[in-house]
C-alpha cells in the first residue's frame, strides 16, 4: 500500500507463508477492527488486533505522511494507526504485510555517515515480538523467548499431519491421543469457540475430530485449530485459570497416557532452558579469560627492579 493510496473495507493485503504452502496472511478491515489472519486450508485464524475509538466502523483508509488514516462513510477522521517518527521528517512511504504476517510501514533512510544509497527501514511494526508471530519458527513447533526466540520442534511423526492429516482414512480416533504441552499456548485465535466443555472435553472433542490438530482451553473457553501454529513458551506453572495447550499425535508417538505432558516435549523445552544457561556460562567464562589473560600480560612486561 503506497502513500497515498486508499483502500476501502472491501479490499484485502495478503502474503504467503514461506513455511507452509498452504498458508497465507491477510490484513483486513471490518467494522470497527484492523485485524491480521493467518489463513490455513478452510480455516481463519486472528493473530492481531487493531479497534478504533468506541469500536467506530470504518469505511476506507488512507496512507498519510504519519502513519494509516482511518476514515468512516462520511470521511470523518476516527482514528489513525501512527508510525513511530520521532525527529525524522521522512514520511511513510508504503505499508506491507511481510511473510512472517507483521505489518510494517516504511520510510526511506539516508546514511549520511557510510554515504550509502536511499534504503527502506520500518518506521512501525505491530508486532514487536518474535514470539507472538503466527508462525514464527513454522508448523508444528514451538517459539519460546528465550535469547530472542528459540524453535523447538514437536515430534517429527506429528509433522506435516495439519488440518486433514488425520483425515486420509489411516488414523483413526481411537489410534490418535491428545499430549498436553507444558507451560505452552498459542496466538492464534478462533472466530468459533466452545463453552461448557471441561479441559479434559476440550481435548477429547478434538481426539474426535479429524480436522482438529490442537486444542486451546482458557478459562472455560475451549478453541479447535487445523493447524499447530503460533504457539509458543510462556512462564508459570498449571492449574488455576492459565490456558492449556494439547496437540494431536497418533498413540506410538505419545506416553501411552492421555492429558500427560510428552517427556519428549517437556525435554525440548527444559533443552532451551539449558541452552541459555550454557551460553550465559560460556560468555562469563571468556569474560573471565580475557582478564586473567591481559592482567598476566601486564604483570610479565613491568621492568624488574
Amino acid at each position: 500500500m503506497l502513500w497515498g493510496q486508499r483502500v476501502d473495507a472491501t479490499t484485502r493485503l495478503t502474503s504467503f507463508a514461506p513455511d507452509s504452502a498452504a498458508a497465507s496472511y491477510t490484513f483486513e478491515i471490518g467494522g470497527g477492527t484492523l485485524g491480521l489472519y493467518l489463513n490455513f486450508q478452510d480455516d481463519k485464524y486472528s493473530y492481531w488486533e487493531h479497534r478504533t475509538p468506541s469500536n467506530k466502523s470504518v469505511a476506507y483508509a488512507v496512507l498519510g505522511s504519519g502513519g494509516l488514516k482511518l476514515f468512516d462513510g462520511n470521511s470523518r477522521k476516527i482514528g489513525q494507526i501512527l508510525a513511530n517518527r520521532g525527529d525524522r521528517a521522512e514520511p511513510v512511504r508504503f505499508l506491507a504485510l511481510g511473510g512472517t504476517g507483521n505489518l510494517d510501514m516504511y520510510y526511506y533512510y539516508y546514511n549520511s555517515t557510510e554515504g550509502t544509497a536511499y534504503r527502506y527501514r520500518s518506521s512501525y511494526r505491530a508486532i514487536d515480538s518474535l514470539c507472538d508471530l503466527p508462525l514464527p519458527c513454522g508448523p508444528n513447533q514451538v517459539c519460546t523467548p528465550s535469547s530472542n526466540g528459540t524453535c523447538l520442534a514437536l515430534p517429527k511423526k506429528n509433522q506435516g499431519r495439519n488440518h486433514t492429516g488425520f483425515c486420509d482414512g489411516s488414523y483413526g480416533s481411537d489410534q490418535t491421543e491428545m499430549v498436553e504441552l507444558d507451560r505452552v499456548d498459542t496466538v492464534l485465535k478462533t472466530a468459533s469457540q466452545r463453552t461448557g466443555l471441561s479441559k479434559e472435553g476440550c481435548a477429547g472433542a478434538c481426539t474426535e475430530a479429524c480436522s482438529c490438530s490442537a486444542a486451546l482451553y482458557c478459562q472455560g473457553t475451549c478453541s479447535h485449530y487445523g493447524i499447530v501454529g503460533g504457539a509458543r513458551q510462556v512462564g508459570g506453572g498449571g492449574g488455576g485459570d492459565e490456558c492449556s495447550y494439547w496437540v494431536k499425535v497418533s498413540k506410538e508417538e505419545g506416553d501411552g497416557r492421555c492429558g500427560k505432558s510428552s517427556s519428549l516435549v517437556k525435554k525440548l523445552l527444559l533443552f532451551g532452558e539449558v541452552v541459555d544457561v550454557l551460553a550465559i556460562t560460556l560468555i562469563l567464562g571468556g569474560l573471565l579469560y580475557y582478564f586473567l589473560r591481559v592482567r598476566k600480560r601486564r604483570g610479565s612486561s613491568e621492568p624488574d627492579h
